[in-house]
């Protein structure tokens, strides 16, 4: 038994620490947290998501379950400042057509695996200074037709 919702918007709601999905797989498509405190979700039961907002400026490091999300279209990791990196397994994202890293002040670096991103069309990376350079092989992302690079590097 799946629940039929389909967007939950959290925006701004920073009453919220932790947030526990049920037992039972989500239909939801579209997830909203940026502005909460949400520290840790867990993206398990959403297997579904194709849009999600990760704006959480107290992120360190994003959940090994988000990498789960065959169908994940889209994704904004904006004004999450402690990012340190992405997943290594990022790849696994191979529906992922929009990423946006946004106001990562201590994100290093871009890890090669992005490449592997094939339906990768949108990548911006704004305020993010501290990323010195981009993969040698952002060439092999044959889908990509926008790249932003807005006060890197």
């Amino acid at each position: 038994m799946t629940l039929d919702l389909e967007m939950l918007d959290l925006k701004k709601c920073n009453k919220f620490l932790e947030l526990h999905m049920p037992f039972t797989p989500l239909k939801l498509k579209f997830l909203n947290l940026s502005g909460s405190k949400v520290s840790n979700p867990n993206f398990r039961l959403t297997p579904h998501l194709e849009k999600l907002t990760l704006s959480i400026k107290d992120v360190k490091h994003l959940p090994d379950s988000i990498c789960k999300l065959k169908h994940l279209k889209y994704l904004n990791l904006k004004s999450c400042k402690l990012l340190e990196q992405l997943p290594t397994n990022i790849y696994k994202l191979h529906g992922l057509e929009e990423l946006h890293l946004t106001k990562c002040f201590v994100l290093q670096e871009i890890t090669n695996n992005i490449c592997m991103l094939k339906h990768l069309k949108y990548l911006k990376l704004t305020s993010c200074s501290l990323i010195e350079q981009l993969p040698e092989n952002l060439g092999r992302l044959e889908c990509l037709e926008e790249l932003y690079l807005i006060t890197c590097m």
